[in-house]
């Protein structure tokens, strides 16, 4: 397992904490293994803003492929077309296209990254976006 772990971007306990209050469920699907997963969301705290997540084990199929994301969405029980899936790269713009979901948000600035074309919205800070 990874010793660093890298911060999540400015302002991502903020908008968990303002989307905890909403009805919107909340779930992370990584490339890293699940145990890294839950061991970055234990280090900073985020934990309890999520109702799901996983990562990818070696006997999984990765993204684009989109059985990861449907597993995902049964635990949460919510269907794919109402999911938007946020991402930073054109794997994870794949993965919402290939899935059928509602719209694919595009963070790859935070990480100093093009933005991803095709997106449904790109966002260069957290505070881009509103929740009701």
């Amino acid at each position: 397992m990874r010793q660093n772990i890298p911060p999540p971007f400015a302002g991502t306990a903020v908008l968990l904490q303002r989307l905890g209050q909403s009805p919107i469920k909340i779930g992370l699907l990584s490339s890293d293994s699940t145990a890294q997963v839950g061991m970055f969301l234990d280090h900073y705290g985020l934990t309890n803003w999520f109702q799901a997540w996983r990562g990818t084990e070696p006997e999984d199929i990765p993204k684009p492929e989109p059985a990861l994301l449907y597993q995902l969405c049964d635990r949460l029980q919510v269907n794919v077309s109402r999911t938007i899936v946020v991402g930073d790269s054109w794997v994870d713009l794949s993965l919402a296209q290939r899935a059928g979901a509602a719209a694919f948000l595009s963070v790859s600035e935070a990480w100093g990254r093009t933005p991803v074309a095709g997106a449904t919205l790109i966002l260069r800070h957290w505070d881009d976006l509103t929740v009701w």
